[in-house]
């Protein structure tokens, strides 16, 4: 009798909710895809880091030959002048250098904070 009242009213019978996916299957592919992220995130990092490593090796050697070249070319042998051009080369080569692993420290750090933050949010 109640349908009938149901129906009289203009409701119609409720249909029933499609269950739920099981909580153990949707969490194993949520932390399979995650896995999957972290891997390709890992990899990402490591070419950039070898990369960068190269691109800053080769730009030392390139300032280094230049300096050498300098000093070969340097025909009256002045000590002023091969001390400007040690100095500078030094000074290139040291700045350039510690500029690429200040940037490296700072980029893993940022980026060890922020997995930090999303790893905490997602409990």
């Amino acid at each position: 009798m109640a349908d009938a009242e149901e129906r009289d009213r203009g409701a119609t019978p409720a249909t029933p909710a499609p269950p739920p996916a099981p909580a153990g299957r949707r969490s194993a592919a949520r932390a399979a895809d995650d896995a999957a992220v972290e891997v390709a995130e890992a990899s990402l990092q490591k070419t950039r880091s070898w990369t960068g490593l190269i691109v800053v090796i080769g730009g030392d050697v390139t300032i280094a030959l230049a300096a050498i070249l300098g000093i070969s070319l340097m025909s009256d042998g002045s000590s002023d002048a091969l001390v400007a051009i040690l100095t500078s080369a030094f000074t290139a080569i040291s700045s350039m250098t510690s500029a690429y692993f200040g940037i490296r420290a700072a980029s893993n750090t940022a980026q060890s904070s922020v997995q930090g933050t999303v790893r905490a949010t997602r409990g």
